[in-house]
C-alpha cells in the first residue's frame, strides 16, 4: 500500500459535537506511521569493515555524492542527519 492509498479515509459520520469521524485500517495506520518515522532525520550507520555507511532504514550504501547533495535516502526517502548540528 502506498502512502497516498493509506491517506484515503472512510467517512463514518459525526460525533455529538459535529466533528467528522474517520476510519483507518491497521494497515493504513502502519503505512502512515512508517512514513512519519522516515521524516525524522537519522544518522547513517556503519555498514561494513570497508568503512561504507548506509541508510539506517533500508541499509542502502550511501556514496560521497549522497553526503554532498542529499538530505534523504534515494531508495526509501529516509531523512538523513549527517552531523550532530542538524535538527
Amino acid at each position: 500500500m502506498t502512502l497516498e492509498e493509506a491517506l484515503k479515509t472512510k467517512y463514518v459520520g459525526s460525533d455529538d459535537n459535529g466533528k467528522m469521524l474517520l476510519a483507518y485500517s491497521s494497515e493504513q495506520l502502519h503505512v502512515i506511521k512508517e512514513a512519519l518515522k522516515r521524516n525524522e532525520p537519522m544518522k547513517p550507520i556503519a555498514y561494513d569493515i570497508k568503512g561504507n555507511i548506509a541508510c539506517p532504514n533500508c541499509e542502502r550504501i550511501l556514496v560521497e555524492n549522497d553526503r554532498l547533495n542529499s538530505s534523504y535516502c534515494k531508495r526509501c526517502g529516509q531523512a538523513l542527519k549527517w552531523n550532530d548540528d542538524e535538527e
